[in-house]
């Protein structure tokens, strides 16, 4: 990271959004720490987590002590991660429908946070986090965009489709903190037009990031409109894409037009992101201090390379 990257993860991050990056620096340096480990270091650490886990669910939520004495288990008698088949799986309609006894009651119900699924596949879910979670699941998050060359601080310009996650009218408040201190441009990707594709093209020139962080697809769209126009335009110096799938030719494309070598990430709203690529660019790794990942075979696929994704948070 550049001096400005240290600043703003140790200093200006958590001065201006103590909910979201309190310790940011510690958190996140505590990750890197773990990625000096070994695979069976990190699967150890990351198992004895996991009971604790379980063992703190059974005792202090009304729901997870039925469910597990349903299974016949409790967690001090979970010695391997096979045992864990032995739980249903949580469901949608099984936290629309218990939430009031999944809150773990070591917390205040009202110091819980409310946040929801992204409703890409269903009705978006409400469920609860408390505060740490969130600042985990930040520092995490960072991390993997210093693998990709992202620092805190450095100018990134998001193509973006997910408007709850930025203002649509900001006030001028919200500009100096979003564009002065955060060093951020939000550009929608509700609709493209040549009009829209232009607009975005000339915040981006006036902005000049040193990231573009976006959704695959529209990126690929604003690639090909800059290069049938051939228009001289800012390049970064990294791309990341994250919420939809990259393809081959996708990256292609974008590698092409911007310059830059592309990151995907991968990750959802119930447990942040989990996987990310580094400079290899050979495949995703899993957070192991993260989630827990399982890779459950689907029933009637013949494809043994086709798997369910189960995630522990």
């Amino acid at each position: 990271m550049r001096v400005v990257n240290h600043f703003y993860l140790d200093l200006v991050l958590p001065l201006v959004s103590r909910e979201g990056f309190a310790g940011a620096g510690r958190r996140t340096r505590a990750y890197a720490a773990r990625e000096r480990r070994s695979l069976a270091e990190n699967a150890e650490e990351q198992w004895l987590r996991l009971r604790r886990l379980c063992q703190h669910a059974y005792e202090t939520t009304p729901f997870y002590k039925r469910r597990f004495d349903e299974a016949g288990i409790s967690p001090p008698r979970l010695q391997a991660p096979d045992d864990l088949k032995r739980l249903p799986l949580l469901t949608r309609d099984d936290i629309r429908n218990h939430l009031e006894e999944m809150w773990s009651r070591k917390y205040r119900r009202e110091d819980l946070r409310s946040s929801a699924t992204g409703g890409t596949t269903d009705t978006p879910v409400v469920f609860l986090r408390d505060r740490e979670s969130v600042l985990e699941k930040n520092a995490s998050q960072l991390r993997f965009n210093q693998w990709a060359g992202f620092g805190p601080g450095d100018k990134v310009f998001y193509l973006w489709g997910a408007r709850q996650d930025y203002a649509q009218d900001p006030s001028w408040r919200w500009r100096l903190f979003d564009r002065g201190m955060m060093r951020r441009v939000w550009a929608h990707t509700s609709y493209f037009s040549d009009e829209v594709m232009a607009s975005h093209l000339a915040q981006m020139n006036e902005l000049r990031p040193r990231v573009v962080y976006a959704y695959p697809t529209p990126l690929a769209n604003f690639c090909e409109y800059l290069r049938e126009r051939k228009p001289d335009f800012h390049r970064p110096k990294t791309v990341i894409c994250t919420a939809e799938l990259l393809d081959e030719e996708q990256r292609q494309l974008i590698e092409a037009t911007m310059g830059c070598r592309v990151f995907e990430h991968y990750g959802t709203r119930d447990f942040g992101m989990a996987a990310g690529e580094c400079e290899a660019h050979s495949g995703l790794h899993m957070n192991p201090a993260a989630v827990y990942a399982e890779y459950m075979l689907m029933p009637g696929v013949d494809d043994p390379q086709m798997r369910d994704l189960v995630v522990t948070d």
